[in-house]
């Protein structure tokens, strides 16, 4: 069952809608129809609901002013940590074209380098965990929700590229499934560093299969017969979603 959510913008309009009517019903409408010694007479014999409505302005104007101050300071924290976030975005998309690189070389079923010693995996780089939960604590709900996809993506990747048996071989058509969840990463870390530099007007978006082109290409992905079949997958996958 979906779950029933309401803005805090809506609750305001609502609220500034009820005490529109009661200000009509209890001082526009009394003042222009009657005298004062009936407007008197209203007053006092709705006294106790009167004193509830200014105690539910006050508890409404009170709890604006909490919202306000805890966004401000939300904001100054977000500020305070988002300067961070290139640099740690750097280091994933490093760590990302060396992934790319490893999976070629597992796509040739080579899993030794010239001087005979074993390729390991590539591993997630330190300190990009801290950064990037300071900013999911900080952010608005949609940055934080783009950052913590990434996130996730990244540990299902590193999983993926880490087994237990690290001597593993990956078979071809893995091998095009991780390709393309490294494509995905790249374009998504690529997308966030509008947030480290504070852009305002950016799109978080997740890939078109035009993306996915573009991607393939930064990760100098060689479209040979073989790989061909990369793109068709990725339309697959696409459609899918």
């Amino acid at each position: 069952m979906k779950k029933f959510t309401i803005s805090y913008t809506a609750v305001n309009i609502i609220v500034f809608l009820v005490i529109m009517v009661y200000f009509i019903a209890m001082v526009a409408y009394p003042f222009w129809n009657y005298d004062w010694k009936h407007v008197q007479n209203v007053w006092d014999r709705w006294q106790g609901f009167n004193v509830g409505m200014i105690a539910f302005l006050s508890s409404v104007v009170a709890f604006n002013i909490s919202k306000y101050n805890s966004e401000q300071q939300r904001i100054r924290e977000f500020e305070s940590v988002r300067p961070f976030l290139p640099q740690s975005l750097s280091k994933l998309i490093d760590y990302l074209e060396l992934c790319s690189e490893y999976l070629k070389t597992k796509r040739s079923s080579d899993d030794l380098d010239p001087t005979g010693k074993y390729i390991s995996p590539p591993t997630l780089p330190d300190g990009y965990k801290n950064v990037f939960e300071n900013c999911i604590r900080h952010a608005t709900a949609d940055v934080g929700n783009y950052l913590a996809l990434i996130l996730n993506k990244l540990q299902v990747l590193d999983s993926r590229l880490n087994p237990n048996d690290r001597l593993i071989h990956i078979a071809p058509t893995n091998n095009m499934i991780y390709t393309y969840n490294v494509a995905e990463i790249y374009f998504l870390v690529n997308r966030s560093f509008a947030i480290g530099r504070g852009e305002k007007d950016f799109e978080l978006k997740e890939p078109s299969f035009e993306d996915f082109k573009s991607t393939y290409s930064m990760l100098r992905v060689n479209f040979s017969d073989d790989n061909l079949e990369l793109l068709n997958k990725t339309k697959r996958f696409l459609k899918n979603k």
